[in-house]
């Protein structure tokens, strides 16, 4: 049985590129043709050159609320077709593509239309733009961009910030030069995390007025509050939390005042410093800041309260008390009063006998006055230190009331907008 062997033998071409075919295909493409740097690479002139820009970030330095600033790191891919940069690979030893400096070649003159102080040219002559044998060219500047950004802090430290970064083809009108979005758009996928900023959303989009086109791409920005809720919330909220505290001392101590003051000091040193890490801006008046101030307010307002109530308490007896001071005290009596106990003695009538009564009202002044058919204490005389304990009573509930429904309102703001 015979057996017929076929040998298929595929050819391959094997092309050995050396450094001749390298200056050979330099010497055609920039000597021999007469390439132009200032000519617009299109055979047909009444055609525009498309350019599409892509732009990937590699890192966000941060936002200056200030001076309205944002400010990126990254580099743009920008593609491009030169119809006077085309050869025949087999001539050349089958080199397909060369890279060439920057500036030996046409390219768009692409600014950053919203740069807030730079208007430098992309790249640099150190840089190499990549040419391929069908004329399609990539050209990947790196760059720095600092770029003007609309801060609102209003809802700071749960804020977010839309900024954009907008290229132009500067010198070149809509009918020569046509700058479009490429396919990525903008990419995060060398991005480095920043401390207090995290991109969540990215877009892009192209567009054009009467005489230039232009690219837009857009960051959306999320601030990382955990660091100021750690460092600058709770401890406000703690701090005022002690200055309530300060109607629970009694007067009788004669720590109060000095308490009180010591508490203001600190808050009044805390919140310097706290102010110095908070952003500045003039047109907007943060949530966050106007709680900082009201908690300050409340400080304030506890010194003052206090300064009062040792005045009252240290009056004579003899000094008359206003009515008004008078009900007060009063209504603060009837507030503390549950179960049916006396709110100035703090027994059960059942407890005390009829006797009893009968001396204690004689001796201090109190009325016995019969409620529901049960015997019942009330103190009619009402003193200055009643008048500071009935302060005390409101005062500690009327901030408390305050501290929380601040507290709560403000969280809330923040939060859902933040979410």
């Amino acid at each position: 049985m015979e057996k017929i062997i076929f040998l298929f033998i595929q050819v391959i071409s094997v092309y050995s590129q050396s450094g001749t075919n390298m200056k050979d295909l330099n010497t055609y493409l920039f000597t021999t043709t007469g390439y132009n740097t200032d000519v617009r690479p299109a055979s047909d002139q009444s055609q525009p050159t498309d350019i599409t820009l892509d732009l990937t970030i590699t890192g966000l330095l941060g936002i200056d609320e200030v001076v309205q600033k944002m400010s990126t790191v990254g580099f743009l891919t920008l593609k491009w077709t030169d119809d006077f940069l085309q050869w025949t690979p087999a001539t050349y030893g089958g080199i397909t593509y060369v890279e060439v400096p920057q500036n030996k070649i046409w390219k768009p003159n692409v600014h950053l239309s919203n740069g807030f102080t730079d208007f430098t040219e992309l790249g640099g002559t150190f840089m190499l733009l990549t040419v391929d044998y069908t004329g399609n060219i990539t050209w990947i500047p790196y760059k720095v961009f600092d770029t003007k950004c609309s801060i609102d802090i209003e809802y700071f430290p749960f804020d977010q910030q839309k900024c954009k970064i907008q290229f132009v083809v500067w010198s070149s009108s809509i009918n020569s030069v046509r700058l479009s979005v490429g396919t990525q758009g903008v990419a995060l996928d060398d991005l480095q995390s920043n401390g207090e900023w995290d991109i969540i959303e990215t877009s892009s989009e192209s567009f054009t007025d009467d005489n230039s086109s232009f690219v837009a791409c857009y960051l959306t920005l999320k601030r990382i509050p955990l660091i100021y809720v750690f460092e600058i919330l709770l401890p406000t909220v703690f701090l005022s939390i002690l200055g309530v505290m300060t109607f629970v001392l009694p007067v009788e101590s004669g720590e109060r005042i000095s308490y009180s003051i010591t508490i203001f000091l600190s808050f009044a040193v805390f919140l310097t410093i706290a102010i110095a890490s908070l952003p500045g801006n003039s047109h907007a008046i943060p949530y966050f800041s106007r709680y900082l101030i009201l908690q300050l307010c409340i400080d304030v307002l506890v010194v003052i309260i206090s300064s009062v109530q040792i005045r009252f308490y240290h009056r004579e007896e003899t000094q008359p008390i206003p009515k008004i001071l008078v009900k007060i005290t009063k209504l603060a009596r009837i507030l503390q009063c549950r179960g049916g106990y006396c709110a100035k003695k703090g027994t059960s009538p059942d407890q005390v006998s009829p006797k009893e009564l009968d001396s204690k009202s004689s001796e201090k002044g109190n009325d016995v006055i019969a409620f529901k058919g049960e015997v019942q204490c009330e103190n009619d005389a009402v003193t200055w230190k009643d008048v500071v304990s009935a302060i005390d009573f409101f005062m500690f509930i009327f901030l408390v009331l305050i501290l929380a429904l601040s507290s709560i309102i403000t969280f809330i703001v923040l939060v859902t907008k933040y979410h």
